[in-house]
């Protein structure tokens, strides 16, 4: 037996009120003793004793009527039936509807969310007038919705017909959570949590792996399979995940690509076409093999036409699942960088005509400045600065460093007209440390020793061998300022000769010797202009840039303080909707927290000058492609370790055993309309023996 309203328990102390009178009327009779009647005595001696038998009663019968009403408001329950009375105790339903990617598997009985949703109907077919009942959906979670319960039942067949499938993947534990927190709510006698899901395995290997337990005593669960009859195997290959193999983003340049598939039936797919899409445009296919419950990697190149923003995607044919057929990613093709060049222009031409080797692709823009005008130069202007000769000055080291510190690149050549150790200095506030100025004769120049062929800066430059001591044409070097510090691309004896590293949110590239002929014959190798070429697009590039995130989960996009001014950005969504969030501004730049996605594709986030800072990729958890689902003696075992002893689970298979399964767990019965018939028998009866003690009384 339970009580449905326990607090209305308290009112028992109330039964004590009867005694409580009848006590102290007890203690105000006294015994007066008349001798004129005393021969009355033993003539009253049997009514006497029967009057009091009868305040006995009343006493009780008092005490009962309080007892009795007092339980009723209380509402025992109990679980069975007793003759005569309804066997119909009322029920709380929480439905927990897996509306998750996985279930738009259609089968032999049709689409299996559909069935689900039969399902659903069957259920709230079953509830009486007086019940109630809530729909959870288990995946996109509205976490603005309290999932309240409601006897509008009506309603809620409006707001099961409004669930779609989503995107994303099912949230089971978290659906649970919020079914057991409206269970404990509830006063009714009957609490009910139905799982309506395909019961994929990767909801479970993910979520059900600890022992806290969600469900407590008194609550009954139902697991309702779908798909579970169906003996036919869906043939389904998905897009797993796409590596973009190219470093370098150039127009008219090839980007490669590597995509990967896998195919979870028990079936080859042969001659799949697979396409690959620019902006909605197809720019290469084919087609791909994959073996049955196995997984392949496949290349694709494609040529990008223009400058700017990049929303790509791979798509495959269809198949059973459809959204898990296409992929997307972003990228941006820069527009030509601006470039400041400090330098005497006296002594530039060797890297002026590195820099304009190209200029029939137009790949930047250069503006030249005297070593003097450091100062008065507004490098924010510019995506890169190259110190190219000096004389430079402590002050305009300090200005170069907090332009990289904030974003900027550098692409930074020793120096013999600046100060030694200002030069030194100033270089190791940058983080190169250990810079030795090394001489070496005419007659026996230093020469590279080591080259990182497999370096981005080196992409496509060098065919065959990969292999360091395959040193490629070499200058003679008679002087440098080598460092032992960052990542070392070239290398000649005592040090670098060419690294690069990070210093704040910005990048520098160093080269142990000016670009002149003063200490090497450097720019009259065929590596020069490459160098410097690759160099202006890699220092160019924005790192970091091009973020990926998962349907229905948070996302927090960081962005470096180059882009944290004006702080109000443009987020551009897969269909051409706008809108604007406002970042947050951090020491180390700022960031922009998300709401869930909901829909996959591309989104653009344009700051506040109009230009595309990045592209946020957004695809569907590839797990939900996983169609491995859980037998039914896992799926029990699973909700046993997260559940109280004790708690009922009823796994039904067969979907026209619904009723029935429900029928048979909701039987009990309310005990208070039996209270009240005894609470009026009681008053009925006190009134009676009321009457006849006081008809007794008179006669006496």
């Amino acid at each position: 037996m339970q009580f449905l309203n326990p607090v209305f328990l308290f009112g028992l102390f109330a039964a004590s009120i009867p005694l409580i009178l009848h006590l102290l009327n007890l203690r105000k009779l006294k015994t007066i003793e008349f001798s004129t009647l005393s021969f009355l005595k033993e003539l009253q001696k049997t009514k006497i004793r029967r009057l009091k038998i009868k305040q006995i009663i009343l006493l009780i019968l008092r005490t009962l009527i309080i007892l009795f009403t007092v339980l009723a408001f209380a509402r025992p329950a109990i679980k069975g039936t007793i003759p005569g009375f309804v066997s119909y105790a009322k029920t709380s339903t929480a439905i927990i509807l897996d509306n998750s990617l996985s279930m738009d598997v259609s089968d032999a009985y049709g689409n299996r969310f559909n069935q689900a949703k039969n399902n659903v109907h069957a259920i709230l077919a079953s509830l009486k007038e007086a019940d109630e009942a809530a729909i959870i959906p288990a995946s996109g979670l509205d976490i603005t919705n309290k999932y309240e319960m409601t006897r509008n039942f009506t309603l809620l067949k409006e707001e099961l017909s409004q669930i779609k499938i989503s995107a994303g993947r099912a949230n089971l534990e978290h659906a649970l959570l919020l079914a057991t927190n409206l269970m404990n709510k509830s006063n009714n006698l009957n609490k009910e949590i139905y799982i309506i899901s395909d019961c994929q395995r990767n909801n479970f290997d993910s979520q059900f792996k600890d022992s806290l337990k969600i469900l407590t005593k008194g609550i009954s669960l139902y697991i309702l399979p779908v798909g579970n009859k169906s003996n036919s195997d869906i043939h389904n290959n998905s897009l797993d995940s796409i590596e973009l193999v190219t470093q370098i983003f150039e127009t008219n340049k090839p980007i490669d690509i590597n995509f990967h598939v896998s195919n979870s039936s028990n079936k080859d797919s042969k001659g799949i076409v697979s396409t690959l899409l620019f902006n909605k445009n197809r720019v290469a296919q084919r087609a791909i093999d994959i073996p049955a419950s196995n997984s392949r990697s496949f290349p694709v190149t494609a040529i990008p036409t223009s400058a700017g923003v990049y929303k790509a995607e791979i798509d495959l044919e269809n198949d059973a699942l459809e959204l898990d057929n296409h992929r997307y990613f972003g990228f941006i093709i820069p527009e030509k960088p601006k470039v400041l060049v400090f330098g005497q222009e006296s002594k530039l031409d060797y890297l002026i005509a590195a820099i304009r080797y190209k200029i029939s692709d137009s790949y930047c823009n250069v503006d030249l400045a005297p070593p003097a005008n450091i100062s008065t130069s507004n490098l924010n202007n510019y995506e890169l600065v190259i110190l190219a000769t000096g004389p430079y000055t402590k002050a305009d080291f300090t200005k170069i460093a907090q332009y990289i510190k904030t974003g900027g690149s550098a692409l930074i050549f020793a120096d013999e007209t600046t100060n030694a150790e200002v030069f030194i200095l100033a270089m190791k506030d940058l983080g190169l440390d250990d810079i030795k100025n090394l001489y070496f004769s005419d007659k026996s120049p230093a020469s590279f020793s080591e080259l990182d062929k497999v370096n981005r800066i080196f992409e496509g430059v060098f065919r065959g061998s990969t292999e360091k001591k395959e040193i490629a044409e070499s200058p003679k070097i008679i002087r440098a300022m080598p460092t032992s510090s960052g990542q070392h691309l070239i290398d000649i004896p005592g040090g670098a000769f060419l690294t690069e590293l990070t210093y704040g949110d910005g990048k520098i590239l160093y080269c142990a010797v000016p670009p002149t002929l003063t200490w090497s014959s450097l720019p009259l190798t065929g590596i020069f202009p490459t160098l410097i070429y690759r160099a202006i697009i890699i220092l160019s590039a924005k790192d970091n840039l091009g973020f990926v995130a998962e349907v229905n989960q948070p996302f927090t996009l960081k962005l470096p303080r180059v882009f944290a001014a004006g702080g109000n950005f443009k987020i551009i969504e897969p269909d051409g909707i706008e809108s604007y969030k406002q970042a947050i501004k951090m020491p180390s730049g700022a960031i922009i927290p998300f709401e869930p996605f909901i829909k996959p594709g591309v989104y653009i986030v344009v700051n506040s000058a109009g230009k595309a800072v990045t592209t946020i990729s957004v695809n569907i958890p590839n797990s939900e492609s996983k169609l491995i689902f859980m037998s039914k003696s896992e799926l029990i075992e699973r909700f046993k370790l997260r559940s109280d002893k004790g708690l009922n689970i009823e796994y039904i298979e067969d979907a026209q055993s619904i009723s029935k399964s429900i029928n048979r767990a909701r039987t009990g019965t309310e005990l208070w309309q039996f209270l009240l018939i005894l609470t009026l028998i009681a008053a009925i009866a006190e009134m009676f023996v009321s009457r006849s003690g006081k008809a007794e009384t008179y006669d006496k």
